[in-house]
């Protein structure tokens, strides 16, 4: 396999995995500024989201969320979907679960970790 194809198809489902992550990492970061999200009526969910978007870091969450899909588009052309999916949603985890708890102050859990080691056996088998 050439370093393009390898690019191609691993390098471009690592980025849509890292957009997709820093993505929803950005948005929880400015949802956690403005607080949870009320519902009452209309008016308050439209002002939040006004509140929301008038962040930088929030537009650019939104955006690497949205155009997360493109890179992924890439490597599934050129992958198996059953490699591909169960790869980038469990590299996802892998990447969020430490993130978050480094910077959001997450608790990690015993079944968190359980569930780290149960996503790294997966991996395993689903590649062996």
């Amino acid at each position: 396999m050439h370093s393009k194809d390898i690019f191609l198809s691993w390098g471009m489902l690592f980025i849509g995995v890292i957009m997709n992550v820093m993505g929803m990492y950005f948005i929880k970061m400015k949802m956690n500024e403005l607080g949870g999200m009320q519902v009452s009526s209309v008016k308050v969910l439209a002002d939040y989201f006004l509140m929301f978007m008038r962040s930088p870091l929030a537009v650019v969450g939104v955006a690497l969320f949205l155009l997360a899909p493109l890179p992924y588009a890439v490597a599934v052309s050129r992958m198996e979907l059953s490699v591909a999916y169960p790869l980038s949603i469990a590299l996802s985890c892998l990447i969020i679960v430490p993130l978050t708890f480094i910077f959001f102050g997450e608790s990690v859990t015993a079944n968190k970790v359980i569930a780290i080691f149960m996503i790294l056996g997966s991996l395993y088998f689903l590649y062996k």
